[in-house]
């Protein structure tokens, strides 16, 4: 039996070295010795040996890979997207919100780069996909003809359809900022789901407020943020539009109100005290210019001078402490627009109830 020669760089394959040529010895005139005997059967060993490896090799390389990735990444638990689903939305598990599919935590840094489902991939089949994509009532667009929304906390939306054995779903969000800050960035978050109506939402008012004049984007998917599965919907994206009071934030404007005004703002605002991070809170000047007339009567004029940006976050502080502790602020925000010149009921984009 020959062993085949093989190439000295192929590399994964296990073999026995080509031997050197060997010219064959004349032929015997008697019955081999038993030296010889035992020379020959080696060498049928080893051409076997080489043979019985080069096989299994072969059998190796060629063995199939069990699936696409895409259903590779589906199956650690040994089920698929859709079972897993449907374990999901069993009432026990449903209803304790501890059901994993034994999944892997999803990872933070690689949450965003898992890629868009692809309803005509055979994996996908049963599996509940989220459709009918809104950004605060705007159809899901991208590009120069993404929407802007005149809110600092658009709710995201979308429609989770029925299927059978999935009478509901949790759903997990992705939301990134194209070119500014998000709150909590790199997080999933759980959607507020309507299943008589299979619709599911993110107000963003449970998560934190927007910047104006930034644009984002994001995505939905039918399983619960601690679920590392796939199923992501394409990406939305959308732009919060700039603030109703439009200041240079380089420009130093100066502001005339009563002392009582004033102080009624810094009571809203507490303490301008400095942060862990080193951030100074906005309002800082007004602590100061309204310390400094402290004798002042409540009706007295007092000017506080400070550049656009430190207005634009003054009221944008006082515009979140109205919508979520005390609507008595909007009276204040209100008159501090006007003393800047902007709209006489300012909303810096946050609900006004």
């Amino acid at each position: 039996m020959t062993v085949p020669d093989l190439p000295p760089d192929y590399a994964g394959w296990a073999h026995v070295p080509a031997q050197p040529a060997v010219p064959p010895p004349p032929a015997p005139a008697s019955a081999p010795t038993g030296s010889e005997a035992s020379r020959t059967l080696t060498r049928m060993a080893i051409g076997a040996a080489g043979v019985l490896v080069l096989a299994l090799g072969t059998a190796v390389a060629v063995r199939p890979t069990g699936g696409s990735p895409a259903e590779a990444a589906w199956r650690p638990g040994g089920i698929t997207l859709a079972e897993c689903q449907a374990r999901i939305a069993a009432p026990a598990n449903f209803l304790s919100g501890q059901e994993t599919c034994d999944y892997p935590q999803e990872e933070r840094a690689r949450a965003a780069e898992a890629p868009a489902a692809d309803p005509k991939d055979p994996v996908y089949a049963g599996v509940v996909l989220a459709v009918g994509l809104q950004s605060d009532n705007r159809g899901c667009t991208t590009g120069a003809n993404r929407p802007v929304v005149t809110t600092v906390y658009p709710v995201l939306s979308a429609t989770v359809p029925a299927a059978p054995g999935v009478p509901h779903v949790e759903t997990a969000f992705q939301l990134q900022g194209l070119d500014g800050p998000v709150p909590q960035e790199g997080e999933q978050f759980g959607g507020d789901g309507n299943w008589p109506e299979h619709t599911t939402a993110l107000p963003l008012e449970r998560i934190g407020s927007l910047e104006h004049g930034v644009s984002y984007r994001w995505r939905v998917r039918a399983t619960p943020p601690k679920v590392a599965a796939a199923g992501w919907s394409r990406w939305c994206e959308f732009t919060v539009a700039r603030a109703d009071l439009r200041l240079d934030e380089y420009h130093t404007y100066q502001v005339t109100l009563p002392a009582e005004t004033w102080r009624g703002i810094l009571d809203a605002l507490g303490p301008a005290l400095p942060h862990v991070n080193g951030y100074s809170p906005p309002h800082g000047p007004i602590e100061s210019a309204v310390r400094d007339t402290s004798g002042s009567r409540s009706g007295d004029q007092v000017t506080v001078a400070m550049n656009g940006r430190r207005w634009s976050g003054v009221l944008d502080d006082l515009a979140q402490v109205a919508t979520r502790r005390s609507t008595a602020a909007w009276p204040l925000a209100d008159a501090l627009s006007a003393g800047l010149g902007g709209p006489e009921r300012v909303t810096m984009g946050f609900p006004r109830r």
